[in-house]
C-alpha cells in the first residue's frame, strides 16, 4: 500500500516522496553456506524525481523515475526465528517506469514497474548479508 506526492518542478519533471507500507515483504538470499530466507514489515519513504516523457497534451503520459527509499523496518525475521535484527533502518535505489492515464480533471490510473536495489543489509552480522532487491508491479489509482 503507497500514498505518494509529486510536486511540480517544472513543466515534465516532478519531486516525488511519499509513504509504503510492506507487510510480510521478504525473499531469500545466499549467504555463502545456505539460502537463507526473511520476512520483514516496513515502512518505507522514497525521495527522488519523476519525469514524464511527453509534452504534448495526450489522455496518456509515460514516465520514468529514480529515488532513494529509506526504509524503516517493524519487524524481521529469518526461517521462522522471530525478531532477529537490531538493524531498523536501511537504504536502497529505486528506479521505475510506467504510465498514467487520465481519467479525469484530479483522478489517473497509474502502472509500471519499479526495480529497488537495496544497498544494504537488513541485517547487522556480517555472516548474513540480506539486501531488499525486487522488481514488482505497481497499479494503482491517484486523486
Amino acid at each position: 500500500v503507497a500514498f505518494e506526492q509529486d510536486i511540480r518542478l517544472f513543466s515534465n519533471i516532478n519531486f516525488m516522496t511519499g509513504a509504503i507500507f510492506a507487510i510480510n515483504g521478504g525473499g531469500t538470499s545466499y549467504n555463502g553456506v545456505e539460502e537463507v530466507s526473511f520476512k520483514s514489515h516496513s515502512i518505507a519513504v522514497p525521495l527522488g524525481l519523476r519525469l514524464y516523457l511527453e509534452n504534448i497534451p495526450r489522455p496518456y503520459k509515460r514516465w520514468i523515475s529514480g529515488a532513494i527509499k529509506n526504509d524503516f523496518s517493524l519487524f524481521n525475521s529469518t526461517d521462522g526465528f522471530t525478531d532477529v535484527s537490531s538493524k531498523r533502518y536501511t537504504r536502497s535505489l529505486s528506479f521505475g517506469g510506467g504510465v498514467d492515464y487520465m481519467l479525469g480533471a484530479n483522478t489517473l490510473a497509474r502502472i509500471g514497474l519499479n526495480l529497488d536495489y537495496g544497498t544494504s543489509s537488513i541485517f547487522s552480522e556480517k555472516t548474513v548479508d540480506l539486501r531488499k532487491r525486487s522488481i514488482s508491479l505497481q497499479a494503482g489509482f491517484i486523486f
